[in-house]
């Protein structure tokens, strides 16, 4: 339950299933860019955790980077990303 409110949150996959999809992911990538170098690019801060475990699974070398957008002014859209 959400603190102050009456919702529930219903898990849709348990942290294994996520774990074993994320792996699956990094293997695949693995072999697709097996004689390449690729870039990683996360935008923060929802991708942290998720890009972490992804290239902790990777086999082959590669690099990660992160960006950091927003398209909101105070607590309005500001109708650009910026």
């Amino acid at each position: 339950m959400i603190e102050g409110t009456d919702y529930r949150l219903t898990p849709l996959l348990s942290e294994d299933e996520i774990q074993d999809k994320i792996r699956e992911i990094g293997q695949n990538l693995s072999g697709r860019f097996k004689n390449e170098v690729p870039i990683f690019i996360g935008v923060l801060n929802g991708s942290f955790i998720f890009l972490a475990d992804l290239l902790r699974t990777m086999t082959i070398n590669c690099e990660m980077d992160f960006i950091k957008l927003n398209s909101y002014s105070g607590d309005k859209p500001s109708g650009t990303i910026r």
